[in-house]
C-alpha cells in the first residue's frame, strides 16, 4: 500500500444510491532499496443519485 487520498465535495446521507467509477489514472516505476517498484494510482469517483460529485479517493498501489 502506497497511500490513500479521499476529498470530499458534498455529504452522503442515509438513503442516498451512491456510484463508484473507477480507473487507473497513472502506473509509474521507481528505483528502490530493493530493486525496481511499480506505482499504479486507481483514481475512484462516487455520484450521488442525482449526479453531483461527493467525493474522490486516489488509492497508491506498489509493486515489484
Amino acid at each position: 500500500a502506497g497511500g490513500n487520498e479521499v476529498e470530499f465535495f458534498k455529504p452522503m446521507r442515509p438513503g442516498d444510491k451512491i456510484t463508484r467509477v473507477s480507473k487507473l489514472a497513472n502506473i509509474y516505476e521507481k528505483d528502490g532499496r530493493s530493486g525496481r517498484l511499480v506505482f499504479t494510482v486507481y483514481e475512484h469517483k462516487y455520484t450521488n443519485q442525482d449526479g453531483d460529485l461527493v467525493a474522490i479517493a486516489r488509492q497508491t498501489g506498489i509493486s515489484r
